[in-house]
């Protein structure tokens, strides 16, 4: 069955009308997946990549926006958060998908570039998209949902990605970090998720 078509035959026309929802790594893959299908429900999406090419073409074909940013940088988080308030006076949904890896190799053959590379774009993107945008959320006063994309590597890990699965790893164990958010802002009306995607077609 194609993406569109899975898109259509699980579609609930409304469901995310006058909802604003941004997903980061929207560009390619599974975030424009993501994206395509919060727009068949009805949401007004906001995607953000670094290919500024890649984004402009999604955005295009999509009819969204697209923002180029850095998810590892805090002055990105803070630019792509104006730019969807400004657009859409609110956020309502936040999908943290962006993810990086790097080519399979033997331990000792792995960089430290390799390391860095899952940790901040895997994991740490995670604490600027909170850190940033929670505040926001808060001061609306319209609930709000974050959704923290992982991989069935963290669960089950191949050889040769050891960085690159413990950094998903450690996105999956934010389940506790999300409950923890949750019980904090819950009575906002705000919800914390993490999912665990594996190999599929986009």
């Amino acid at each position: 069955m194609s993406t569109d078509l899975m898109c259509q035959v699980l579609r609930i026309p409304g469901r995310l009308s006058n909802k604003a929802a941004l997903v980061t790594g929207g560009a390619s893959g599974f975030g424009a997946a993501i994206a395509a299908k919060f727009i068949l429900e009805g949401a007004e999406v906001v995607i953000t990549g670094l290919s500024i090419e890649n984004g402009q073409d999604v955005s295009n074909e999509l009819k969204c926006s697209f923002v180029q940013a850095d998810v590892t940088k805090r002055s990105d988080w803070e630019f792509v958060l104006n730019e969807v308030l400004r657009e859409h006076g609110g956020i309502d949904i936040v999908v943290n998908n962006a993810g990086a890896t790097y080519p399979s190799k033997t331990l000792w053959k792995g960089k430290e570039r390799d390391f860095d590379l899952c940790i901040n774009v895997n994991l740490k993107s995670l604490f600027l998209a909170t850190s940033v945008i929670v505040p926001t959320t808060i001061k609306q006063n319209r609930g709000g949902c974050f959704v923290q994309v992982s991989s069935i590597s963290a669960k089950r890990p191949g050889a040769g990605l050891t960085w690159y699965a413990s950094s998903k790893a450690a996105v999956t164990t934010m389940r506790a970090a999300s409950k923890s958010l949750a019980v904090e802002f819950g009575p906002s009306g705000m919800r914390f998720n993490s999912v665990s995607p594996g190999i599929g077609a986009t």
